[in-house]
């Protein structure tokens, strides 16, 4: 991606897209880290703070000794289990208008900080975006020794 972008925009440009792309991919993972630990604190009550460097050590354990295949499959599925919300949603009783209500003019509950809501920002932000994949399915593509010719064979 960074190649393509300097042979048709130049050195400049394609520095300014490397760095933004891994100030996001920073930031998108601390904020990734960070969800993990809440959700364990919440799951536990251990301080999110003592959950932070355990997760970074088993995120750090996946990615590098897991083959690709693995977390291919293994996060599909976990996604894939995402549909239970949507489930939740039409088999609860669900107030509607509030939903919408709140959907449509969004603020800062009272005894929550902007903190959070800056969380969500750039949880969101970097969910929707995602410009690691490329990063992430290249290296599993080298790792499986993907080929143009392989490649040919998919389309």
């Amino acid at each position: 991606m960074s190649h393509a972008v300097r042979d048709r925009l130049g050195v400049r440009v394609s520095l300014v897209n490397l760095i933004a792309s891994a100030v996001l991919n920073l930031v998108t993972l601390s904020a990734e880290l960070a969800g993990v630990s809440i959700v364990l604190e919440l799951a536990t009550g251990v301080n999110n703070l003592i959950w932070v460097p355990i997760v970074a050590a088993a995120v750090w354990f996946v990615i590098w000794r897991l083959p690709f295949t693995w977390l291919e499959n293994v996060f599909g599925l976990l996604g894939l289990a995402l549909v239970v919300f949507v489930v939740v949603l039409f088999k609860l009783p669900t107030d509607w208008h509030g939903l919408w209500h709140e959907a449509t003019h969004p603020s800062v509950p009272a005894g929550e900080g902007h903190p959070t809501y800056f969380f969500y920002a750039v949880s969101l932000f970097g969910a929707c975006l995602v410009p690691y994949q490329i990063v992430f399915f290249s290296s599993g593509g080298r790792e499986e020794k993907w080929t143009a010719k392989a490649s040919a064979r998919c389309e």
